[in-house]
């Protein structure tokens, strides 16, 4: 059960990253008329999602490894 409520967290917070990168696409492709390149805010977003999950990924590590140990 903890395992899941860790997984809807993260999948929570991986949401919440996407809908700001979507609000920040629309507000400044509207506000520089630059749409030929604020796409590239969907890369960043993507990007953002992958590093928001690695350090999630690496903590349970950890905590799993110290958990074993003792």
């Amino acid at each position: 059960k903890k395992e899941k409520e860790k997984n809807t967290i993260t999948t929570q917070i991986c949401r919440i990253i996407w809908l700001i990168g979507v609000i920040a696409y629309f507000i400044i492709s509207f506000a520089t008329k630059s749409w030929h390149i604020t796409w590239i805010i969907f890369i960043i977003t993507i990007l953002c999602t992958m590093v928001f999950k690695l350090i999630v990924s690496l903590k349970n590590d950890k905590n799993e490894s110290s958990d074993n140990n003792e």
